[in-house]
């Protein structure tokens, strides 16, 4: 028997916190839960499916770091003038991303 909940930001945020206290940022759980919320259908949400899909980096140079392998033509140090370029290769490969209100980058995996 499945037991189903309904959550408001607030409940999904503070239960992630108290769960996994170091996956996230508060900014990068309230964009998690509108991505989920702006959903057209109810969904099922595992934590820790969660934290092996989306990956919260610091800034973009550490984002680029990981993703820059994505288009061969990106060089391989960071450079803030290709980052459209970089985000261009995660959208295409279906990569979900968004700066958050802190300038940390968070990223979900398909």
């Amino acid at each position: 028997m499945s037991i189903i909940k309904t959550v408001a930001e607030y409940e999904f945020v503070n239960d992630f916190q108290q769960s996994r206290p170091n996956c996230f940022s508060v900014s990068a759980l309230r964009r998690m839960f509108q991505w989920y919320d702006s959903m057209y259908y109810d969904w099922e949400f595992d934590m820790d499916e969660a934290c092996g899909e989306w990956t919260e980096y610091d800034d973009a140079a550490k984002m680029w770091d990981e993703n820059h392998g994505l288009d061969r033509n990106l060089p391989h140090l960071y450079d803030p003038d290709q980052l459209e370029d970089l985000l261009t290769a995660m959208a295409s490969r279906g990569i979900t991303f968004a700066q958050l209100d802190n300038g940390c980058w968070l990223t979900r995996e398909p």
